[in-house]
């Protein structure tokens, strides 16, 4: 296991990179006037990405500055804020700030306090009059602390399977897409124990993933697309 989630940990910031790239000449476009509403969904989905992926190995400032950050594009995206000139300026501030605590989180080496500054900025953007950008300050975020969960897999809609494959089946809800959310990561994992066969069942609406695991016992689970 422990071997497992260093390979899982490397990948992750491996794909912090393309997400950082992609945030990045996203920001430019707005910048340079040529961005779309495709554009500000990419970038969206980079940082949240990016924070979803920290909290599951509890980099709780890379979270925090994320989820402040999250929060200005989300405003955007509801076409409650406008992206100003002013505005994303501080958002390609913030796009290096994010990049630093990245690479800080991944060597494990000390960050000076700098980046509360540009998180305190990106709050004033998303929230006047606010004092403090933590995932906290969200009543529908909370606290957000990652738990471990068993999948019972009694009474669950299985397809049969030979003893040596496991069959998860994944069913998004509509807004997957909408708000931001990419399935892409969840089959990156699982391909890392394992050969992968992706196949989409559009007759059921559903995304039926086979790992094959040697030696293994067979079964499925129904994974819930909710955001």
């Amino acid at each position: 296991m422990i071997d497992s989630m260093a390979a899982i940990r490397v990948t992750f910031f491996q794909e912090c990179e393309e997400q950082l790239a992609d945030l990045e000449s996203g920001l430019v476009a707005f910048a340079e006037g040529t961005a779309d509403p495709d554009t500000l969904n990419a970038v969206f989905r980079s940082v949240h990405s990016i924070k979803g992926g920290a909290g599951a190995f509890q980099l709780t400032d890379l979270v925090t500055f994320a989820h402040g950050f999250e929060t200005v594009l989300d405003e955007i995206r509801s076409t409650r804020l406008e992206p100003r000139p002013e505005i994303v300026r501080t958002m390609l501030h913030a796009a290096d700030v994010l990049a630093d605590l990245v690479r800080v989180a991944r060597d494990g080496a000390p960050i000076g306090p700098g980046w509360r500054d540009v998180l305190a900025d990106l709050d004033g953007i998303a929230n006047p009059g606010s004092v403090s950008g933590t995932p906290a300050d969200d009543p529908e975020q909370g606290d957000f602390v990652p738990i471990a969960i068993q999948i019972p897999l009694d009474g669950v809609d299985t397809w049969p399977c030979s003893p040596d494959e496991v069959r998860v089946l994944l069913q998004p809800r509509p807004t997957l897409f909408a708000r931001g959310h990419d399935p892409l990561p969840v089959l990156r994992e699982l391909a890392l124990l394992g050969d992968v066969r992706p196949v989409c069942d559009l007759s059921r609406r559903r995304c039926c993933v086979t790992h094959e695991r040697g030696g293994s016992r067979g079964g499925s689970a129904c994974l819930s697309g909710r955001p």
